[in-house]
């Protein structure tokens, strides 16, 4: 879990513990992984389970929960950081 902990320490450029759509995408093109911003947005969408307009960490936790081999992708791309 400690490599999610860093994960969203890292996409949350401003340390309020909570993801905007801005700071999603900028983390997620930091690991190089690039998605068309339509399919970004619905992405964001599934991972802002409250539709507040912000992930915590709980929803990004919840969300990378999702399969095994979603998780060891992230967590991959987190550790080569």
């Amino acid at each position: 879990m400690t490599f999610f902990v860093r994960c969203f320490r890292i996409y949350d450029d401003d340390g309020n513990k909570k993801l905007d759509y801005r700071e999603f995408v900028n983390g997620l093109n930091d690991y190089g992984i690039m998605i068309p911003k339509e399919e970004m947005q619905q992405v964001f969408s599934r991972f802002d389970q409250d539709k507040s307009g912000t992930i915590d960490f709980d929803e990004f936790l919840e969300n990378l929960r999702v399969s095994f081999m979603d998780i060891e992708f992230v967590a991959g791309h987190c550790i080569k950081r």
